[in-house]
């Protein structure tokens, strides 16, 4: 992540996402950063229904799978999504 270029691939990634928080923190055992892509929501449990959560799981899911195919050019992580989505039929 120390390449500029990297970086700015990063924000703009995160812009054209709609990702409010795409994260990156350096691991020195492994010599190298490693992003996160985080989603928040607020809900309560009284009113906020499973879909939301649900959708705010995919989502996220959805978009660290985008950043890993466009930045390290490979897709491995949300594979299962696809069969998710079918059985629901979206």
């Amino acid at each position: 992540m120390n390449d500029q270029y990297n970086l700015n691939e990063l924000y703009r990634l995160q812009y054209s996402t709609g990702m409010s928080k795409i994260c990156s923190i350096y691991n020195p055992k492994h010599k190298k950063h490693m992003v996160t892509v985080e989603g928040d929501r607020l809900f309560d449990l009284k009113t906020t229904q499973w879909q939301e959560i649900e959708d705010l799981i995919v989502r996220t899911v959805e978009v660290a799978d985008e950043i890993e195919n466009k930045m390290l050019e490979r897709d491995e992580d949300a594979r299962y999504l696809v069969v998710m989505r079918e059985e629901q039929g979206k």
